[in-house]
């Protein structure tokens, strides 16, 4: 609701100064960090609950890991992605992940954690976390990585894919990854991203929007 949050409320480093959007979709807020810098937040970004702890900063805290993040900036993005779409129910993941009772083990909730199971065990460019058991949580017990071709291995993917994943493509020239998605004759192109893992987000999202709303009319991503 409206109510919940108002202009001038704080949520760890961010002030909400002004409404962005109350549309259909939910509202959004454009809030200023203190490091100065602007970002839009919707409403469960910011406000806690038992599944997510609510965004703190814009983004600049997550470079007081010790330095890691900024060693590797995917690793990180692996790791918060795997903890929205197990606790946050806007992840377009949500709903085939912690809506199931998908979860992650209680070391792996801080990311120097993370980073180091990682960096042991095989961790390359192009591989992806993958669960061994899936009625498991997220564990370096439980967990291995590999490659998109094998963690889709028993989806259909058309063979003029490549990527591995429906709906993304990669540009080897340019070393990018498309994401679109068609429905009712209608294509829309979602983005181009330097990481498959924020691609297949947004492939993602516009799945639901469209399983939520049986079209893509009016989809801004």
């Amino acid at each position: 609701m409206l109510n919940e949050i108002q202009v001038g409320d704080v949520f760890g480093r961010l002030e909400v100064i002004a409404l962005h959007n109350d549309g259909a979709r939910g509202f959004s807020w454009l809030c200023r960090c203190e490091c100065g810098n602007e970002v839009i937040k919707a409403n469960g970004d910011l406000i806690p609950s038992k599944r997510s702890r609510g965004h703190k900063s814009c983004g600049c805290s997550l470079y007081a890991h010790n330095g890691l993040i900024m060693k590797n900036k995917r690793l990180y993005d692996i790791w918060y992605a795997m903890k929205r779409r197990c606790e946050n129910e806007n992840s377009g993941s949500y709903e085939r992940y912690g809506a199931v009772g998908a979860s992650y083990c209680d070391e792996w909730k801080e990311y120097e954690n993370f980073y180091e199971w990682t960096i042991k065990n095989g961790y390359k460019k192009g591989l992806t976390l993958d669960r061994i058991d899936t009625s498991k949580p997220y564990s370096p017990i439980n967990c291995r990585w590999v490659d998109y071709y094998f963690q889709n291995q028993n989806k259909r993917i058309f063979r003029n894919n490549t990527s591995g994943y429906t709906g993304v493509s990669h540009d080897k020239k340019r070393d990018k990854y498309i994401a679109s998605i068609q429905r009712n004759d209608l294509l829309l192109r979602l983005g181009v991203y330097d990481d498959i893992e924020l691609a297949i987000e947004a492939r993602k999202e516009a799945e639901r929007y469209f399983k939520e709303n049986k079209t893509l009319i009016g989809y801004k991503g």
